[in-house]
């Protein structure tokens, strides 16, 4: 578990063939990943859709993990965006839900509406919900396991990225047709990205790339209360509150 390859936690083979492994054997029920951090996108080509959806097991983690997300979404094989085993010490009531979700148990979440944002809309969305990090989400374009989110709801979350920094990444998505027909966007963490030196915020360029419903508070994504959503599932928001169907 220690070993290390540049800034990849050892060499591919040995991280596609543990991957597999977890994937065929009958006495594993779920895969929780350990950390983030990147390679994931170095591996997920290598491992079919097929081995997925037979093996059908949840996976559970978030971030860099979001290349494997979307493998699992490609599969039709439901999937968590969870905290990961490195940060399960850091916050009680994150520890308490993720081991909920183990369980099939899935909180409600209240979110809150951007405001200024001119966008009229039904009093339920519905809609799958799709998404994860948004960097890894974008680095996925072109790619068999593309974002696809016709009438979906779309959770997003970053880290550590500046506005202009996160509107490539959205004008590269939305250029590939991955953000046509979503039905809205909720946004999670997004740490750091208040700091931009030419005035723009996060809430402006989602403005400027969206004409959904947008709605921020939902707590996912690199935070100590980090907590456990499905994607792969149907949900719904009714009066600002997100519920799993």
């Amino acid at each position: 578990m220690f070993a290390r390859q540049t800034f990849l936690a050892g060499s591919d083979a040995r991280r596609r063939g543990e991957l597999r492994e977890a994937l065929d054997d009958p006495t594993v029920a779920a895969i929780l990943t350990a950390r983030g951090g990147h390679g994931a996108t170095r591996i997920v080509s290598s491992i079919s859709a097929s081995d997925v959806r037979r093996a059908n097991k949840p996976l559970f983690g978030f971030s860099d993990v979001t290349a494997l997300h979307a493998l699992w979404r490609s599969a039709g094989v439901p999937s968590v965006h969870s905290p990961m085993v490195a940060w399960l010490g850091t916050h009680e009531d994150a520890r308490a839900d993720f081991l909920d979700a183990l369980n099939g148990k899935f909180s409600s979440h209240r979110l809150i509406p951007v405001e200024g944002h001119d966008v009229t809309h039904e009093t339920e969305l519905v809609g799958e919900l799709v998404g994860g990090n948004l960097a890894v989400l974008a680095a996925l374009s072109g790619t068999p396991n593309a974002l696809r989110a016709d009438e979906a709801l779309l959770v997003l979350e970053d880290v550590g990225e500046a506005p202009y920094r996160i509107d490539r990444a959205l004008t590269q998505l939305r250029v590939s047709g991955s953000l046509e027909g979503v039905r809205a966007v909720v946004l999670g963490t997004f740490c750091g990205a208040d700091k931009s030196a030419y005035g723009a915020t996060l809430v402006d360029v989602m403005r400027d790339h969206f004409r959904c419903p947008i709605f921020r508070g939902l707590q996912m994504g690199h935070t100590d209360a980090n907590r456990c959503l499905p994607l792969g599932v149907r949900a719904e928001i009714v009066n600002d509150e997100l519920r799993i169907k």
